[in-house]
């Protein structure tokens, strides 16, 4: 029985011996880890233990090495995106100064489905945009800041599918400061009939709200170019 038990024991430390060299160690533990260095203190680590059986505190210093090489990297990279990242925020609000403040008017057959409104919600807070959309029949949406990013907005809301949209009038706000200003100015109008904090982003009204979009196009001065692009109403 012992004779038995020891081939049997002899048969599982098989697989983990190591040969008599660097290569063969090396194609020994290749099939366990993927670490495809080795460090001073493993390479001493495998030769003190070449031709034994005992190739597992081996392995397990390569891979404590792995995970060690796997944070550094990781770390690397997260401190990399972060300056990207800033770098990205800085060139967008360098040409967000320079870019001409504009006021986009638009109308949709119908905004019914929550994904677009969504969108209309989020890409406008991602481009800096602030505005108004009242969904249903019609739908309405203003939104206004730099032209660069009123254009890629309107850009991207006509890849979608609508029964019918059209961009009624595009302004150049000229006379109503930078876009800095312009949008101080617009969250002002929306603050004074929706309430403090409106207007902040791309607001999404009620669908029976229209009126209320006209309140602070008025506020804004522009209640006849509401009435005119909108409604299509003609100046008495």
């Amino acid at each position: 029985m012992r004779a038995h038990g020891g081939q049997r024991a002899e048969a599982r430390a098989a697989p983990l011996a190591l040969t008599g060299s660097r290569s063969g160690i090396q194609a020994a533990v290749g099939s366990t880890t993927v670490v495809p260095f080795w460090s001073a203190i493993t390479r001493a680590q495998a030769e003190s233990l070449l031709g034994s059986e005992a190739m597992w505190p081996v392995v397990e210093a390569i891979r404590a090495e792995a995970a060690e090489a796997a944070e550094r990297v990781a770390e690397r990279d997260a401190a990399a995106a972060a300056a990207a990242s800033a770098v990205a925020a800085g060139a967008v609000s360098e040409a967000r100064a320079r870019d001409a403040p504009q006021r986009a008017w638009m109308w949709f057959h119908h905004i019914k489905s929550p994904t677009k409104k969504r969108h209309i919600v989020d890409w406008g807070r991602e481009l800096g945009l602030v505005g108004l959309c009242k969904p249903g029949y019609p739908g309405v949406l203003i939104v206004q800041g730099g032209a660069a990013a009123c254009a890629e907005y309107a850009s991207r809301l006509r890849a979608l599918r609508w029964k019918a949209m059209a961009v009624r009038a595009e302004e150049t706000l000229v006379g109503e400061g930078s876009a800095t200003e312009a949008e101080e100015a617009f969250v002002a109008a929306a603050g004074s009939v929706l309430g403090a904090g409106a207007g902040s982003c791309v607001e999404l009204l009620e669908e029976g709200e229209l009126g209320r979009v006209a309140d602070v196009m008025e506020a804004l001065g522009r209640g006849e170019m509401f009435r005119s692009t909108i409604l299509k109403i003609s100046p008495a």
